[in-house]
């Protein structure tokens, strides 16, 4: 089970899906993750009531219209639904 299947959206709604609070014990990790986290990308594929579907990504934030969400690269994401929500 993933955090966003059969989830519906409002505009402008959020999901975090990775939280690390910054401690003065892991400081220098965080830190290293703040600059990296620039060399990753995320891609998201969006389906509308209509059965319209559109792609995303961090590095290209514009979509693009697509046939279906198997139009995605790479392996999904899969959340873990027994992990508990971050504050």
């Amino acid at each position: 089970m993933d955090a966003v299947s059969n989830h519906v959206f409002a505009p402008r709604e959020g999901l975090s899906f990775l939280y690390l609070p910054k401690s003065a014990a892991d400081s220098a990790t965080w830190d290293r993750l703040s600059v990296e986290r620039f060399n990753v990308d995320l891609q998201a594929c969006y389906s509308s009531v209509f059965g319209e579907h559109w792609i995303t990504s961090l590095k290209n934030p514009r979509p693009a219209s697509v046939k279906s969400c198997d139009a995605l690269s790479g392996p999904p994401y899969e959340a873990n639904p027994y992990e508990r929500d971050p504050p």
